[in-house]
C-alpha cells in the first residue's frame, strides 16, 4: 500500500472498524452516538469515539468485525434486534443486513505504520434508541 507517496508494507497496517450509530432527532436531523473511552484504555483514553475495534484473524470480513464489535460493546443485538447475545449469532446475522459500509481510509500513525479504518453506519429505527453500553472500554455514551 501507499501512504504519503511512500510504500507501506502490509504487515505494518493495523485494520480496524468504526461503527457510527445514528438515530433520528426531533428536528429531522441525525444524531450520532459517541462513547467516551475509559481513562485506563491504552489508546485514546478519555476521548470520544464510535464503537471501534481491531479486525481479528477470526473475522471473515470487516463487516463481520463491525457486527462483532457492536455486539461486544452495546446491547443492540440482544435488545434492539430482539436476539440473544451470542457473538456470531443470529442477531449479528440480522445486523449485517442493516450495516452500511463506507470506503476504508488509511491513517498514518508513524513513519512505517498505518491504521486502515473501515467505517460503518447503523441507523437505529425509531423506538429502539434505548440500547446500553456494555464491556469495559467505555464509561459514558452521548448522542450529538
Amino acid at each position: 500500500g501507499r501512504c504519503d507517496g511512500k510504500m507501506v508494507g502490509l504487515s505494518s497496517i493495523k485494520r480496524v472498524v468504526s461503527v457510527f450509530i445514528l438515530r433520528p432527532s426531533e428536528n429531522g436531523c441525525k444524531q450520532v452516538a459517541l462513547f467516551r473511552r475509559c481513562d485506563t484504555m491504552p489508546s485514546f483514553a478519555s476521548h470520544y469515539a464510535a464503537v471501534s475495534g481491531t479486525i481479528e484473524s477470526s473475522d471473515a470480513s470487516p463487516l463481520d468485525a463491525a457486527a462483532r464489535e457492536l455486539d461486544e460493546e452495546t446491547t443492540i443485538c440482544s435488545e434492539s434486534l430482539g436476539e440473544s447475545s451470542s457473538y456470531g449469532g443470529v442477531g449479528q446475522d440480522r445486523l449485517k443486513t442493516i450495516l452500511r459500509q463506507g470506503l476504508h481510509v488509511d491513517v498514518p500513525i508513524s513513519r512505517s505504520g498505518v491504521i486502515r479504518v473501515y467505517p460503518f453506519a447503523f441507523e437505529l429505527p425509531r423506538g429502539l434508541e434505548n440500547f446500553k453500553m456494555r464491556g469495559t472500554e467505555h464509561d459514558k455514551m452521548t448522542f450529538m
